[in-house]
């Protein structure tokens, strides 16, 4: 029988000096040492592997403008680890925040996404809603919260919504040869009625260019519940098989 040796270890709260719930972490998935993590009220922060610490990228933000504070989604280009994506907002504005960072999130430029955002709406702790897709480092798709799905070609400077029935999207995720597109929602805005969700999983096999229904588990109805339904929630993909909660 083999005897393996114990190794004791503690769990703590990690040092971040934010408010709110953590509601993401992202790793960059070619290069070692690149962690990211997103707060719902508490804005984007970016591990120190040398100083084990977690080092605030909205230091620059002020009382004057707090979107982004207030980040929904994150993401990173797999061709170039120093570039990070933020989507961010408060909803005041009517349109969300795009900061694109070229340094690993030590300075930013900033353009705009054409729809309601806000870190701290339902939704916000779905899967990725950012994806950089892979073959093209100029595109982007972005699942927003009441919005629908979004597509840009030029790294934010133009957006464009894609045909997806659903206005409460929860995440995206694009094939490795981008042409297969997966979307979760709410199944709200396709509701049957005010207390039955509509259909929350869809597929593009056209790079977005239509959509149509994934097969899903059927609805449990759960008495008393003020919404019955599913809704697509997270994603992981293991180079073969897409799995959903």
């Amino acid at each position: 029988m083999k005897v393996t040796k114990q190794i004791d270890y503690e769990y703590k709260n990690a040092p971040i000096p934010g408010g709110g719930y953590v509601t993401g972490l992202l790793y960059h998935q070619t290069q070692p040492g690149i962690l990211y993590a997103r707060t719902d009220i508490g804005g984007t922060y970016r591990y120190d592997e040398k100083t084990q610490k977690w080092e605030s990228l909205i230091k620059h933000v002020t009382q004057q403008d707090l979107d982004e504070t207030y980040p929904i989604a994150i993401a990173v280009d797999e061709k170039y680890p120093e570039r990070l994506y933020i989507v961010s907002g408060t909803t005041k504005k009517g349109y969300g925040v795009f900061s694109i960072s070229e340094d690993y999130g030590n300075t930013f430029t900033y353009r705009k996404v054409p729809t309601i955002v806000h870190g701290n709406l339902s939704g916000r702790g779905t899967g990725n809603r950012l994806v950089v897709d892979k073959n093209d480092s100029n595109t982007l798709y972005f699942a927003s919260q009441k919005g629908g799905l979004w597509k840009t070609t030029d790294r934010g400077e133009n957006w464009e919504r894609l045909p997806v029935e659903e206005d409460y999207t929860t995440f995206v995720w694009v094939s490795d040869d981008s042409k297969t597109i997966v979307v979760g929602t709410a199944g709200y805005t396709t509701r049957v009625d005010e207390s039955l969700r509509g259909h929350s999983l869809y597929v593009s096999y056209d790079t977005g260019v239509s959509f149509e229904e994934v097969m899903m588990p059927e609805n449990v109805i759960v008495k008393d519940s003020k919404m019955n339904g599913l809704v697509a929630s997270r994603y992981d993909y293991d180079g073969r098989y897409l799995y959903v909660t």
